[in-house]
């Protein structure tokens, strides 16, 4: 029988970027700064006979520390 040594199914290397959250929370924004974290921002524009449309989306990971808490 093979046994593996498990592993977290998560890359992190890419998580390398800076990255600034502001959320609203009991009538005030909250900042909180990401030290490693990985953003990647995407712009689609499709055209069809009626017009063009725009599309933006975005993907942020945040990497999490190993006792559960995030940096901050």
């Amino acid at each position: 029988m093979l046994k593996l040594k498990p592993t977290c199914p998560v890359d992190y290397r890419m998580c390398n970027q800076p990255v600034t959250v502001y959320r609203f929370k009991d009538g005030q924004y909250i900042r909180t700064v990401h030290e490693r974290a990985f953003f990647d921002f995407k712009k689609t524009v499709s055209v069809d006979k009626s017009g063009s449309r725009e599309a933006t989306s975005f993907l942020l990971v945040i990497r999490r520390h190993a006792d559960g808490l995030s940096e901050r």
